[in-house]
């Protein structure tokens, strides 16, 4: 595997380019993470389902982001130093915001996890309540055996 080399154009170095859709999109993953928690409190699958798979493409858009930035984490320090003051700051600010976004992230995750867990095993009793209703029901409803009269008893 080659390591691909930081690029540096005329204007402006190519890792503030990246910082910044890196913050963009942790700052989409929020919103979608945000809107996650109210499909799951409206208790509306489509909507979740529909909301996990955005996520996922921004994931993997930040994966592929991740694999560019790479050649710059290794060497930061270095990186970092090459920057003008300002650069440095905006790229600490974008660092941190990033890092903050991915910590909520993470927060809402586990929360919704428990959500989920709390709404399927209530999902598990209601069907297994109603199994049981279903089951006293027909032991009510019970036909009785071929060729014996209903009307009857055993004795004529």
């Amino acid at each position: 595997m080659t390591t691909r080399q930081p690029v540096e154009t005329n204007t402006e170095p190519e890792v503030m380019t990246l910082l910044r859709r890196q913050a963009a999109l942790f700052d989409a993953l929020g919103t979608l993470s945000r809107d996650q928690r109210g499909a799951i409190e409206q208790g509306s699958p489509d909507a979740i389902l529909s909301l996990l798979a955005r996520r996922q493409q921004v994931v993997e858009q930040l994966t592929g982001l991740a694999g560019e930035l790479e050649p710059y984490r290794v060497q930061w320090a270095a990186t970092r130093d090459r920057l003008e003051a300002v650069q440095r700051e905006e790229a600490d600010r974008l660092v941190a915001a990033s890092e903050q976004h991915l910590e909520g992230i993470l927060e809402r995750d586990e929360h919704d996890r428990s959500l989920l867990q709390q709404a399927r095993q209530k999902a598990g009793e209601e069907l297994t309540r109603i199994n049981r209703s279903g089951q006293a029901m027909n032991a009510y409803g019970a036909t009785p055996p071929v060729g014996m009269n209903r009307y009857t008893d055993r004795c004529g």
